[in-house]
This record gives structure tokens, sequence and C-alpha cells, in this order.
């Protein structure tokens, strides 16, 4: 019995330690809240950016500055957006934005824009998604050009944090560990040469140690 519940104690920890070595892979994400652009959106927007650009009929551009505090990737591909019925979204980077606090290190704060169908935005937000395990085919420029021509048709972003609930084209596993009480102890037996090995390994090494008996004198 005390057997068993050794076993069980381990079983459990070498589940407990697997978790807890998978949640370090584990992507982070947000909600984005798609909202108008400001008054000064456009006159914030470097020089000489001001281009027309063709639009999909039935799209929004959003244009946006991510800087969460917990933010870190290690390259541009380690972050990406999906709408709300799980279709990934292309990115396009703003290279002038990347910003690291520590030079070669990762990337905290990144601005990027994105196309996104207004019928989606009914549907729910966007999700944003970065990590290790993220590898997104996003696109990168100098800077993101503004079609001021085009003002109705842009957007930015803040963010939230997601409900506990909320995954993308996520599936639920449950582990159960069962461990039967009532088996038979002949399931046990595997462990007996090991003891067998380290009683030997005991009893020789408190015979090594035991000082020779003194030799016989003749008188």
């Amino acid at each position: 019995m005390v057997l068993k519940t050794l076993l069980k104690r381990l079983i459990y920890i070498s589940v407990l330690t697997c978790i807890l070595c998978a949640k370090t892979y584990a992507s982070e994400r947000v909600i984005l809240i798609i909202i108008n652009v400001p008054d000064d959106f456009f006159s914030n927007a470097p020089s000489g950016s001001t281009v027309k650009f063709i639009h999909s009929e039935g799209t929004l551009t959003v244009v946006g500055t991510f800087n969460s505090p917990d933010f870190e990737i290690e390259s541009i591909k380690n972050i990406t957006v999906f709408d709300a019925e799980d279709r990934q979204l292309a990115l396009v980077i703003d290279e002038s934005s990347i910003y690291r606090e520590f030079e070669d290190e990762a990337i905290n704060s990144v601005k990027f824009s994105f196309e996104i169908k207004e019928k989606s935005l009914e549907t729910g937000p966007p999700t944003l998604v970065w990590g290790n395990d993220i590898s997104a085919d996003n696109s990168q420029v100098e800077q993101i050009l503004l079609d001021a021509g085009n003002r109705d048709r842009y957007r930015t972003f803040n963010w939230e944090q997601c409900p506990a609930d909320r995954g993308l084209n996520s599936q639920v596993a449950t582990l159960e560990i069962v461990v039967d009480d009532s088996a038979d102890i002949y399931y046990l037996w595997y462990l007996l040469p090991m003891a067998l090995v380290f009683g030997l390994l005991i009893i020789r090494k408190i015979f090594m140690n035991k000082p020779p008996a003194a030799a016989n004198r003749q008188v």
C-alpha cells in the first residue's frame, strides 16, 4: 500500500511538471477593441506618407501600436491577429516603430496594420495573439503609409484581457489518472530487483567500512 501511494504521488508530480513546462510555451492573447481614429491621426503621420490606396469593398484598415507591459516577442513573425470567425489576418509591420527595451533583445512595442471585414466586427472583436509558438507570414515596411482621402476607412484599437474561456480553434483535453487501489500486489514486483540491488550495495558498504579483526598472536 505504501508503494502504491508513492507511485501515485510520482505520477501526479510528473504530470504537473509537464503542465508547467508546457505553459512556458503557451501564447498570450488580448481582445482588440476597434475604435474610430482620433482627429490628429493623419496629422501625426510621417511627412510624405499621405498616399492613395485602393481599399477593398466592405473592409476597414486598422492601424495601431501594441505595447502591453507583458508584450515580448523575438521576431515579427511571433504576432498575429484573428477575427471573430478565427480567420488569421495578415499584418503589415512598421519597421520604424519597433522598440526593444534592450538592444538585440525581444521586441516590446510595435506598430502594425491589418484589414478586416466590417461584417466580422458585427460577430465579435478580433484577437491579438503573440508568443514563440506563433509563426505568422507578416510583411514589413519602413513606415506604414496612410490614405488621407479615405479617412472613414481607417480605425485604430485599444485592448483588454481575454476571458479565460475564449480560445482560437482550441480543443479542451482532460487527463484523468486512475490508480486502482485494489490492483494485485503482483504489479509491484518489478520494484523487487531494484530494492535487492540497493540492499546488496548497503550491505557491501557496511562490510567494507568494518575494521579488520586483530590477528592472533603466538605466545
